[in-house]
């Protein structure tokens, strides 16, 4: 990943395929000759996956122990750090990267900018997918509805102004059952005594993942994971 990023950074400029986007940032945010994908750049996605998936889970009612967040940020920092992302833009703590993801988020956010019609087609095929998948029992404006209103409210007002999606309420129903959901299954199960709790959320949401193990079996040697489909736990051949 580390060789792609540097092969973008050197061969964009230098290709001139970057000058005929030049209108897919606003001007107050466009810098002539800015390298792409930089270190701010790295450390903003780092955040997305590490603060803002926090942030996200918090809106949704599902508390973490303060040791697991800590175990979560650590692991992201280190995930950084191989990314090579300098040390003084990766997150220390959670309060750390929130204040980055801010700042940046100032800098260079241009909720203005997202095209709302663009947007509320992307949203639009997703809740057709779930009626479709659903045979029909999803009705898909009510998917549309959910989809939507969990787009604004995990993300924020201030930073979906260009999307255009209509504020029906932080009680909304889509927002009620996901903090209701969050809330029992994210919050109140794990913390059942003797680990009861993260077990039984554990089983069910490995279950299918296990079955097919099950009837892969379980494959040794240099074959192991080569993707063939196992019935028998036997040693695998290499095929170099």
């Amino acid at each position: 990943v580390r060789l792609l990023h540097s092969a973008l950074r050197y061969w964009l400029p230098k290709s001139g395929r970057l000058k005929p986007h030049r209108d897919l940032v606003p001007d107050h945010v466009y810098v002539e000759g800015e390298v792409p994908i930089n270190q701010q750049d790295l450390a903003i996605t780092l955040g997305v996956f590490c603060y803002i998936n926090l942030r996200s889970l918090r809106r949704m009612s599902i508390v973490l122990s303060e040791r697991d967040i800590e175990c979560y940020v650590h692991m992201w920092r280190y995930c950084g750090y191989v990314l090579g992302i300098q040390d003084d833009l990766l997150p220390v703590s959670l309060e750390d990267q929130e204040e980055f993801m801010l700042a940046s988020m100032l800098h260079q956010g241009c909720p203005d900018f997202i095209d709302g019609k663009a947007t509320k087609s992307f949203i639009k095929a997703f809740a057709t997918a779930a009626h479709k998948e659903t045979w029909g029992i999803v009705p898909e404006s009510a998917a549309n509805s959910f989809l939507q209103q969990m787009t604004r409210y995990l993300n924020g007002n201030d930073f979906t102004t260009g999307m255009e999606i209509e504020d029906m309420g932080d009680y909304h129903w889509s927002i009620l059952i996901t903090r209701f959901l969050g809330y029992s299954f994210g919050t109140l199960v794990p913390r059942i005594p003797f680990g009861i709790g993260e077990s039984i959320l554990f089983n069910m949401h490995t279950r299918n993942i296990r079955k097919q193990l099950d009837a892969r079996g379980t494959p040794t040697g240099h074959g192991a994971g080569t993707g063939e489909n196992l019935t028998d736990s036997v040693n695998v051949r290499s095929k170099l």
